[in-house]
């Protein structure tokens, strides 16, 4: 019962006292208009039903990545391995539907950005904070970065991301730049380990020169790289 009434927030769990009453008052309501007997749907109310304290928070593989980014540390997660991977995913299916899905459009084909104006403020949230997750994962478990390079669409999905470099002039310049900079953080933390490399080059050429090409076009970056 000590858990019950205790506050938590670590990257795989987020419980306190509030979300308790929450559950409590949920559950009482439904037991109070619940006809007597077996009802075939009396569950499908808590489809519905949604803590108030994890309304806007990113949960990625049962880990929620706003936390892990707070503590950067993995002894909460039972298979990073499996969470960095998730990160990827998910970054791909929202920023890049027509490739996750396999959908092709020519029409669509290098709208990164295009498909980044049309989220909502908390998805552009996300998407930042789904950035930071993986660099800071890869930062504490090397393994992660050849888990990025030897991903199905791994490099990919990362190179991609670059189509998000800001725009003189528009509106959506601040946020499409703090992704951008949480984006260079991460290529930073992966070109720091020469197996990358070594696999970046190897698997696709193009994509490590348009690399290239988009740090020396970044006028006055934020990030100094190292590699």
């Amino acid at each position: 019962m000590g858990a019950l009434n205790e506050n938590v927030e670590k990257p795989t769990k987020i419980w306190n006292v509030t979300m308790r009453e929450e559950l409590i008052e949920f559950a009482t309501k439904q037991d109070s208009i619940r006809s007597i007997g077996i009802n075939e749907d009396e569950l499908k109310p808590v489809n519905d039903f949604q803590f108030t304290a994890l309304r806007g928070e990113l949960c990625v593989g049962g880990v929620y990545a706003r936390v892990f980014n707070k503590v950067a540390a993995v002894c909460d997660i039972d298979d990073p391995s499996k969470f960095g991977k998730e990160l990827l995913s998910y970054l791909r299916r929202v920023l890049m539907p027509y490739r996750f899905n396999n959908i092709a459009n020519e029409r669509e084909e290098g709208s990164v950005k295009s498909v980044f104006k049309c989220l909502s403020m908390i998805e552009k949230g996300h998407i930042e904070i789904a950035i930071e997750a993986l660099r800071k994962l890869a930062e504490s478990e090397s393994y992660i970065v050849h888990d990025i390079s030897s991903t199905p669409d791994g490099l990919d999905t990362v190179y991609s991301l670059l189509d998000l470099q800001p725009e003189e002039n528009s509106p959506f310049n601040e946020l499409i730049k703090a992704v951008f900079e949480s984006t260079l953080r991460l290529i930073n933390t992966l070109y720091s380990s020469p197996d990358f490399i070594a696999n970046a080059v190897k698997s696709n050429t193009t994509q490590a020169a348009r690399f290239l090409r988009c740090l020396c076009s970044v006028s006055d970056p934020i990030i100094r790289f190292t590699s």
